[in-house]
């Protein structure tokens, strides 16, 4: 899939394993590092931590070809942290952890701002009774939640375009999928996925015991 075309209802169905592996290898990476990070444990580092690996693994899959897309890094609002969007010529997807399965994204600028100008029906009627992506960019959210070692929902959904909610969601785990690897294969890609994380949080100590941070 060329990621300069666009891409069609049929072709995003393709890319739901490829999704439901990044999230579910994330999720894996996260608990490896803890083994090696105790301390990334604590409440208010799972979040970060987490979202952190899962975006690693879309990072990779678009450098390989796996999905059909631009990845790139963009700074919040704020300036104080950044999101990672996945895009082409029809299509802008991001990533959210939430508490529960299709639980809207809590408030963010970037998000009001993609709702804002990717605005209208995310798929229309064609001819030939095929569902395709609008000429107009379109905004998707992609969201994930769970414990351990897996997420127990992938979503991906259209925001209504006054950004109160869901226009459109369906849960990806709901259709057949297959994220297996040869055991070999597995103990690679994690290894190498937990050693990209090391460096940035090797240093992390637990505010909660009175000691510092990276």
């Amino acid at each position: 899939m060329d990621i300069q075309e666009g891409i069609t209802l049929k072709e995003l169905n393709l890319c739901h394993n490829e999704m439901i592996r990044c999230v579910f290898r994330g999720y894996q990476v996260y608990e490896k590092l803890l083994t090696i990070v105790p301390a990334l444990s604590n409440k208010q580092m799972v979040r970060i931590v987490r979202s952190n690996a899962i975006e690693q693994q879309f990072e990779d899959a678009c450098l390989l070809g796996r999905l059909p897309f631009i990845c790139e890094k963009k700074l919040n609002a704020s300036r104080g942290a950044v999101h990672v969007e996945l895009s082409n010529n029809g299509l802008v997807v991001t990533i959210s952890s939430v508490s529960y399965p299709r639980q809207f994204p809590r408030p963010a600028k970037y998000r009001e701002h993609l709702i804002s100008s990717c605005q209208g029906d995310l798929f229309e009627q064609n001819p030939l009774d095929a569902l395709v992506l609008l000429p107009q960019k379109r905004y998707l959210i992609l969201t994930h939640c769970g414990n351990g070692s897996q997420p127990t929902s992938v979503c991906l959904g259209s925001p209504h375009p006054d950004g109160n909610g869901w226009k459109y969601i369906t849960n990806l785990m709901d259709k057949p999928y297959d994220i297996q690897l040869r055991e070999s294969e597995k103990v690679v890609e994690i290894e190498e996925a937990v050693l990209k994380l090391k460096d940035k949080y090797s240093n992390y100590q637990d505010r909660k015991n009175g000691e510092g941070t990276n």
